[in-house]
C-alpha cells in the first residue's frame, strides 16, 4: 500500500522563479516563485504524488503508474540545477535542494538550518561565477546585451556595483548608445568611440577633437569604414 501522504518539500532561495515542466506526469508543471531576499529568505513548495499513464495497446486501457514525491522533488532539483551556467556540484550551485516530508517554513529553519546556510553558501559561490563571467564578456566585448538578467540579478543579490549593471543613464545626465562601429556602450556627445576609436560625428572631430592632438592611425582608419 502506498503512504497515504506522500509529500516532500523543496526548499528555494533562488530570486528567480523555479518552472519546471515533466511532460508526461500528472501534475506536470511545477512553479516556484521567486525569493525576494535570498541572503536572508527562502521559499518552500510541496510536491505530491504524482502519476504518469504508460501505454499498453489499442485494447487495453493505460495502466497509470505512481510517481514518489520524493522522485519527482530531486527532478525538479537536479534537472534544474543542471541546465544552469556555472553549475559545480556541492560546491556552485543555485539554492535549491528537497527533503523527505511535509515541512512548514518555521520547521525547516529548526531542523534544517545548516542545509539552508549550506545551500545559500553555495548559491553566493554560483552567483560568484555569473557575475565574473559577465565581468570577462563586458571588458572583452562592452556590451550590455551580452550581460544576462539572471548575471545582473546575481550581482544584485551581492551587492556588487558594476559599469554593465548601471542604468544607461550616467553621471552628468548624458545617456549610453551602441557606438556605430563595434556596439559598445558609450556616451551619446562622444566624438570617438572610446574602445573602437571610430569617429562618429566628423563634423565636430574636424572642429573640436583635432585641436586635442593629432589624428589618430585607427581613427582614420574607421572613418572608411
Amino acid at each position: 500500500m502506498p503512504p497515504v501522504n506522500d509529500i516532500s518539500t523543496i526548499v528555494s532561495l533562488l530570486p528567480i522563479k523555479v518552472d519546471e515542466n515533466k511532460p508526461g506526469l500528472i501534475p506536470s508543471q511545477f512553479i516556484i516563485p521567486p525569493v525576494k531576499d535570498p541572503q536572508h529568505d527562502f521559499n518552500i513548495f510541496h510536491v505530491v504524488r504524482a502519476k504518469f499513464p504508460v501505454y499498453l495497446d489499442e485494447d487495453r486501457p493505460a495502466l497509470i503508474v505512481p510517481a514518489p514525491s520524493d522522485q519527482v522533488a530531486e527532478s525538479i532539483c537536479r534537472d534544474f540545477k543542471v541546465s544552469i551556467a556555472h553549475y559545480e556540484p556541492t560546491i556552485s550551485e543555485p539554492g535549491l535542494f528537497w527533503i523527505p516530508g511535509e515541512y512548514k517554513k518555521a520547521d525547516v529553519l529548526v531542523k534544517f538550518e545548516k542545509e539552508v546556510e549550506h545551500a545559500r553558501e553555495m548559491q553566493n559561490e554560483w552567483f560568484m561565477r555569473l557575475v565574473g563571467a559577465a565581468d570577462d564578456d563586458w571588458a572583452k566585448f562592452h556590451m550590455r546585451r551580452m550581460i544576462s538578467s539572471l548575471q545582473k540579478t546575481a550581482a544584485n543579490v551581492l551587492k556588487l556595483e558594476r559599469e554593465w549593471n548601471m542604468d544607461m543613464e550616467v553621471a552628468g545626465g548624458l545617456r549610453l548608445i551602441p557606438c556605430k562601429y563595434c556596439r559598445a556602450d558609450i556616451e551619446r556627445e562622444a566624438i570617438v568611440c572610446r574602445y573602437c576609436q571610430g569617429i562618429l560625428d566628423m563634423d565636430r572631430y574636424q572642429r573640436e577633437y583635432k585641436k586635442a592632438g593629432s589624428v589618430p592611425a585607427d581613427a582614420q582608419a574607421a572613418v572608411t569604414k
